[in-house]
């Protein structure tokens, strides 16, 4: 019988991925065989994030985008899913305004 709780071949999504709580979330998620696609607005450390992770044997896409921007966040969503096909888990870390979040919230994050 297998393990439901691993999370090797899963995806997640993790915003904030170049803060401390949102990288270490995504190492730990890679340690795990989690397929991780890391989001943040700095493109120079979430590449290194990316980098790091790809290079200790994970598979991590580094996508540039603010997480609270509709547009971008739903953009985020189709190139992961272009990339790993299905999402199985979502991590907000990214930091933001509440106001800018609850213009986020109306995205449909459910796989097609």
């Amino acid at each position: 019988m297998s393990d439901v709780r691993t999370l090797a071949g899963k995806t997640a999504i993790v915003t904030g991925a170049c803060g401390m709580l949102g990288a270490a979330i995504a190492r730990m998620f890679s340690e795990e065989g989690c397929r991780v696609a890391i989001i943040d607005h700095d493109a120079k450390t979430l590449s290194r994030i990316a980098t790091g992770i790809n290079a200790s044997g994970g598979d991590a896409i580094d996508i540039e985008a603010v997480a609270h921007d509709p547009v971008a966040a739903a953009s985020a969503v189709t190139a992961a899913m272009a990339r790993y096909g299905a999402l199985d888990i979502l991590v907000n870390a990214a930091g933001t305004e509440q106001r800018k979040l609850q213009n986020a919230v109306d995205l449909d994050w459910s796989a097609p």
